[in-house]
C-alpha cells in the first residue's frame, strides 16, 4: 500500500466505523494492518481478507506479514482468489460496510469484485478500488445509485476510486 492509499484506507475505516470490512488482495498486509489499527481505535469491527500466495511464496509465509499478533483477533484470512472465495464469504455476512478491492488491477476482476460487493454494501458503506482505469470508471458510472469519486496523487500512478451509494438502489 502506498502512503496516500494507506492514509485513505485508515481514514475511511475511522469515518465509516464499519462492523464488517472485506478486502481482496493482502500482499504483505500493510493495508490489512492499517484497517485493523483503525478498527481497534473504533473499538469495533472485523476484517475478512482474501489473497492468493504469490508463486515465489507458495507457503504463504509473507502474506499478511505486517499484521501484528495483537490485531489478528479481528482478522480472518482466506487463501485463494476472489473468484474462488468472494461469493461464499459474502453469502455469510448480512452486509459489508467497507470493501477494499486491491487484488489484480484488471478491469474484469475489478468488475467481478464490484458486482459481488455492491449488493452487499450497507447504506453508509463504501467500496475502495485501487488502480482504476477509465473503462472501470465508465462501468461504475452506468450503475444506478453509484457515485464514484476519484482520488489521484501526484506521487502515485493510477487512481483510487471511492464508490458510495446515492440513495438505496440495488
Amino acid at each position: 500500500a502506498r502512503l496516500n492509499l494507506g492514509k485513505l484506507i485508515y481514514s475511511m475505516v475511522r469515518y465509516i466505523n464499519p462492523n464488517i470490512v472485506v478486502e481482496t488482495g493482502v500482499g504483505y498486509g500493510i493495508s490489512s494492518s492499517l484497517i485493523l489499527k483503525a478498527l481497534q481505535k473504533n473499538n469495533r469491527g472485523s476484517l475478512i481478507s482474501i489473497d492468493l500466495s504469490p508463486l515465489d511464496d507458495r507457503d504463504g509465509a509473507f502474506v499478511g506479514l505486517a499484521v501484528s499478533e495483537r490485531d489478528k483477533h479481528r482478522w480472518v484470512l482466506h487463501r485463494g482468489t476472489s473468484r474462488q472465495r468472494l461469493k461464499k464469504i459474502l453469502s455469510g455476512v448480512e452486509e459489508v460496510d467497507l470493501f477494499l478491492a486491491d487484488s489484480a488491477n484488471v478491469f474484469t476482476l475489478q468488475k467481478y469484485e464490484f458486482d459481488h460487493g455492491w449488493p452487499q454494501l450497507s447504506d453508509s458503506g463504501a467500496i475502495l478500488v485501487n488502480q482504476v482505469r477509465e473503462r472501470f470508471r465508465s462501468y461504475v458510472d452506468s450503475k444506478p445509485g453509484a457515485q464514484l469519486f476519484a482520488v489521484r496523487s501526484d506521487d502515485e500512478i493510477g487512481v483510487t476510486a471511492i464508490i458510495r451509494r446515492h440513495g438505496r438502489t440495488v
